[in-house]
């Protein structure tokens, strides 16, 4: 071998070497996520169907709050379309949701345990000095709720619901009747409102513009 093709054999070597080690070193940086199952679409049919009295959500409020769920699921280890169906659960996804329990109050779309002091601010963690108005901003809200659900309760839907000591009820079985519903699936649930809501978001969700993505959810919502 002549010595220039000597040299260049040993530069491709060179080359695919460190090649090789920028791939094996971008794996978990550069990996191609799976495409988010939560889109300004879906939140704003399944908002448009659910909500009842509430003005319509515009397109750019959708995107947020899809944005919303996937950076909060990313974050704290959960599908977004986990979160996106306990949002509906908790509140039917009304970001300005306040409703009284026990002294507290449980606020926004994942229904945020707020214990107020005199100052008008959250006396207990992880929303200690924050107001009820700043828990009304979707994007702190998903997020802290996807913080309680990963840090104080292990991840467990009882637990969130009902507290640390709960006891297993039916709110894990309604978190996933509305996930198989954003799926395209109908699933048989106790309550009229809950039956309501699947029929609703399984309509919203069954066209022909959302049935890739709906094929996507069905997937990602299997055990």
């Amino acid at each position: 071998m002549t010595s220039w093709a000597h040299r260049y054999s040993e530069f491709l070597l060179w080359v695919v070497g460190a090649l090789s080690v920028f791939a094996l070193s971008c794996i978990p940086r550069c990996a191609r996520a799976d495409p988010p199952t939560v889109t300004g679409d879906l939140v704003c049919g399944v908002q448009h169907a659910i909500r009842w009295q509430d003005p319509a959500w515009t397109e750019r409020e959708c995107e947020a709050q899809a944005q919303a769920f996937v950076t909060s699921g990313e974050r704290w280890g959960f599908k977004p379309v986990l979160l996106f169906a306990m949002a509906i659960v908790e509140s039917d996804m009304r970001p300005k949701a306040m409703r009284e329990d026990r002294g507290a109050f449980d606020v926004g779309e994942m229904a945020v345990r707020c214990k107020l002091g005199r100052d008008v601010r959250c006396t207990n963690k992880p929303v200690k000095g924050m107001t009820p108005a700043r828990l009304m901003d979707p994007t702190v809200n998903i997020d802290v709720g996807a913080q309680i659900l990963a840090t104080l309760h292990g991840g467990s839907l009882v637990g969130y619901n009902g507290g640390p000591n709960a006891r297993e009820h039916g709110y894990p079985a309604k978190v996933g009747a509305i996930m198989s519903a954003l799926g395209g699936v109908e699933i048989r649930v106790k309550g009229h409102r809950m039956r309501e809501l699947v029929k609703r978001i399984v309509s919203a969700v069954k066209t022909p513009r959302m049935e890739k993505l709906t094929g996507q959810i069905a997937k990602a919502v299997k055990p």
